[in-house]
């Protein structure tokens, strides 16, 4: 039977060899794009002529209505690094 220090020694190095490199590695931000649904109340006299008008700024915002639909691939999705500065004047 192996000592406890033997076993705790062993784990540890598992743990190194499976643990994810850090070293040389920056913070990146990673802008995720997702799609949301809101819902709009408005008069018209067809669904075309509704999708108009809530298009132009028509419509009132109904409350509670803001829900979650998906994301979108990751082709999309942009990264900014904080690191950089812009030095424009």
């Amino acid at each position: 039977m192996q000592s406890w220090e033997t076993m705790t020694h062993e784990n540890d190095d598992a743990r190194t060899r499976n643990a994810p490199r850090v070293c040389n590695t920056r913070e990146y931000y990673v802008n995720v794009r997702e799609v949301y649904i809101q819902t709009y109340r408005v008069h018209a006299t067809t669904p075309d002529e509704a999708m108009r008008a809530v298009a132009s700024g028509d419509g009132e915002l109904m409350e509670n209505s803001f829900e979650y639909s998906h994301t979108l691939d990751p082709e999309f999705w942009t990264v900014d690094d904080p690191s950089a500065v812009d030095h424009r004047p």
